[in-house]
């Protein structure tokens, strides 16, 4: 019990301080005007405490690209724009250790960067930071399963490749649900 509610309190608050992070960025961005109606609309939605409270890969690494994109579409000092882009691309690479589905967000988001910025040094680090941190997370995962194991592929092998265990959740709509449970 002690344990589930330090990691509800942890993902809690990492959840609310990405949002916080994410409605300043676009406050200065957009001129916000400061208001209470503004304030009520950002913060106030009924699901943003239940998600945030409920731990998950999907909600830890979902606030962990938010601080990452956060990161890198505040850049405006020439002097810190490399750091703050390897920081947020390396956030970019945790959040996907977190959630191997974000890659469906994340690549094209690097794929713009690389294009954007392109410069042979910036892709080469910037590919640098990514793969390491991915690669971080492949060394995690082996040391917590005992073994050297490649995650993402066994995630591919497992759910799309051999296996074909997706196939077995269905396909119909959210709908069905509801008729099936009366």
């Amino acid at each position: 019990f002690i344990w589930s509610f330090i990691l509800r309190i942890v993902s809690s608050m990492i959840g609310f301080l990405s949002i916080i992070y994410l409605f300043y960025t676009f406050k200065k961005k957009y001129n916000f005007k400061e208001n209470f109606f503004n304030y009520f609309i950002f913060f106030c939605f009924w699901f943003y405490p239940f998600l945030h409270s409920r731990t998950s890969s999907e909600n830890i690494s979902l606030s962990i690209f938010i601080f990452g994109f956060c990161l890198i579409y505040n850049i405006q000092n020439k002097k810190t724009v490399l750091l703050k882009l390897l920081i947020g691309i390396f956030l970019f690479g945790i959040a996907i250790d977190f959630r191997f589905n974000l890659i469906f967000s994340v690549v094209p988001l690097l794929a713009y960067i690389m294009l954007r910025e392109f410069d042979e040094i910036k892709f080469f680090l910037i590919s640098t930071v990514f793969i390491s941190a991915l690669v971080i997370g492949i060394l995690i995962d082996s040391i917590f399963w005992g073994f050297f194991t490649n995650t993402f592929f066994q995630f591919y092998k497992f759910n799309m490749g051999e296996f074909h265990i997706l196939n077995d959740f269905g396909i119909e709509p959210w709908w069905y649900y509801i008729t099936e449970t009366a």
